[in-house]
């Protein structure tokens, strides 16, 4: 990675990464809205319809710690270029589907396409960023998750004002294609890396880390509660008399809330200095507590303001996630690390929203799905506080041995 790199050729990169990212997410999120539409246009249930999700995070899961350790090895030019192709065009070929185990099988490879992204991106921040600057630039970078559910639940209703649930399928599809050729035009070859190491030395390095292991817990329990909640809060809000119209209003103002605090959360922990421990700390109990706030909500209005503030609040951990998982693990192994804690995040994503549509299913409310969804969080603040407790006696044994 070139360490000479002009601000503004890293800043133009950020922004390619982040659209590459942002059309990933919006295309996972675009079944959100439209779960009870296509759920009906295909004669599946809600189980089945919360596996539409689940199966793309299967995928996504896959390809990032094989897309880290190429990414780290090769570059990300090719690597990023054709995964954010496969991405787009088995998004497209969604909108064609007919019979679920289709339409779970393209999900899957989607999801595949979709796997290297956050690898790809978290070593070219690490290459092109300085430490102060990294939050700042992985609260850019992540922003495009709530960018992409704004996005997804922007088109949803123009869409079927055009079309139906598979015109927007085909618009997402095409707009990620487009992407992956501006990535592959714009991003440069970078040289084969001339090494000894054997392919998986990095991944070795990374598993030795106590703190990378930690942190891909404590990134799990998060993921666990903000992509059960960003598949099933449309279908939650219809649940209790809210127009699908509304719901996609309420979830536009969650995802704008949300891509205000990824933006700013990054830099205002590198401009003022700030704890990233204590400061991930505060925003996970500020979730929990949200979870209740925007599930006790009835009204159209009373769910777009709780909604504001628990999409703000939700959306706070996510450059802190990386950064810390970078700043542990080293520039040389960025891209493994965060690939390799970024799969242990996903695990979230696979198992929370089926298992939310199967509660749901069986039990006809969603009291003991919010329940579930904030048991998560809680548990990853005890994981903040262990982590917490290991830099503190790694600093006090420094000092030790300084003294």
């Amino acid at each position: 990675m070139e360490n000479q790199k002009s601000n503004s050729v890293k800043w133009i990169l950020l922004i390619l990464l982040t659209a590459a990212f942002m059309g990933s997410f919006a295309a996972r999120m675009l079944w959100s809205p439209f779960i009870s539409l296509a759920s009906a246009d295909l004669g599946i249930d809600a189980t089945q319809a919360g596996l539409f999700m689940s199966m793309f995070y299967i995928g996504y899961m896959i390809t990032q710690l094989p897309g880290g350790i190429l990414a780290d090895r090769y570059g990300v030019k090719y690597v990023l270029s054709i995964s954010v192709f496969v991405t787009g065009l088995f998004t497209l070929l969604l909108s064609q589907v007919h019979t679920l185990q289709i339409g779970l099988l393209f999900r899957v490879i989607a999801g595949l396409g979709s796997g290297t992204i956050v690898a790809c991106a978290s070593r070219v921040v690490a290459g092109s960023f300085k430490p102060e600057q990294r939050g700042t630039a992985m609260g850019i970078f992540f922003a495009a998750t709530t960018m992409g559910i704004f996005f997804s639940n922007l088109i949803a209703p123009i869409a079927l004002q055009v079309g139906t649930w598979r015109t927007s399928f085909i618009w997402m599809g095409t707009g990620i294609i487009v992407v992956s050729v501006l990535i592959f035009i714009l991003i440069k070859k970078e040289p084969r890396k001339d090494t000894n190491e054997k392919m998986f030395s990095g991944l070795l390095a990374v598993v030795k880390s106590r703190n990378v292991l930690i942190m891909a817990f404590v990134g799990f329990t998060y993921i666990w509660l903000v992509l059960a909640v960003a598949t099933w809060a449309n279908r939650y809000m219809a649940s209790i008399g809210i127009d699908p119209s509304a719901a996609s209003g309420v979830m536009r103002w969650y995802g704008l809330a949300g891509i205000a605090a990824s933006l700013l959360s990054g830099w205002v922990v590198d401009t003022f200095k700030l704890n990233r421990l204590y400061f991930m700390i505060a925003t996970y109990a500020s979730m929990i507590a949200m979870t209740f706030i925007f599930s006790a909500q009835t009204s159209s209005m009373g769910l777009a303001i709780a909604g504001a503030v628990y999409g703000f609040v939700s959306y706070l951990p996510t450059a802190h996630l990386s950064t810390l998982v970078i700043e542990y693990a080293g520039v040389q192994n960025a891209g493994t690390a965060v690939g390799g804690a970024n799969f242990c995040w996903q695990l979230g994503a696979v198992i929370s929203p089926a298992l939310a549509g199967s509660i749901f299913e069986s039990t006809g409310s969603f009291s003991t799905v919010w329940i579930l969804l904030a048991a998560a969080p809680a548990v990853g603040i005890l994981s903040l506080f262990v982590l917490k407790a290991i830099n503190i006696k790694k600093v006090s044994e420094a000092e030790i041995v300084n003294n």
